[in-house]
């Protein structure tokens, strides 16, 4: 885990893919899990088996510790009933705050000449690291509209939600 002090610092892995083959990623409309498979398979053999089996334990369940987001593509995703094409190149943003994540994905970019996204072979272009300090033990989270699935009645700040860090992110 990256700490500096009592603040934890998350690092934003910004990734960048592109085809050879295609200026086009097409994929079933549910897609999500070919890119988290895709990141699992940057990461060490291990590393993948632990955050995937096991992962930490925060209050007794087992979390991840790593986020991804939505595919990002310079124009918005053509979709049809069945897929979604995305204009290549395509980015993925990756966050957590454990070293050994970081670590094993970076070395799993630089270490894989191609990769796959579904059927599609990739290569990855581009990497970007940002680094985000949280320095309290909440955060507020107010996720974009997107990822807000709230009743149009409810109140505006109702979106914020409170995260407490967990003991493990602390130190």
């Amino acid at each position: 885990m990256i700490t500096l002090g009592a603040e934890v610092i998350t690092v934003h892995l910004t990734l960048q893919f592109n085809s050879r083959e295609s200026n086009v990623l097409r994929l079933p409309s549910a897609n999500l899990y070919l890119f988290q498979a895709m990141l699992y398979k940057l990461l060490p053999p291990e590393r993948a088996a632990f955050l995937h089996d096991e992962g930490y334990k925060v209050d007794g369940k087992p979390m991840k510790l790593f986020a991804m987001s939505w595919p990002l593509c310079a124009e918005r995703p053509r979709k049809d009933k069945e897929h979604i094409e995305y204009i290549l190149p395509i980015r993925i943003v990756v966050s957590t705050p454990i070293v050994d994540t970081l670590d094993g994905l970076a070395g799993g970019v630089f270490g894989n000449e191609e990769l796959r996204i579904g059927n599609t072979p990739v290569t990855c272009e581009r990497v970007e690291a940002a680094a985000l300090t949280v320095t309290s033990e909440e955060i507020r989270v107010k996720p974009p509209p997107p990822l807000a699935a709230l009743p149009v009645s409810l109140p505006h700040e109702s979106a914020i939600k409170i995260i407490k860090i967990c003991d493990y992110c602390a130190g």
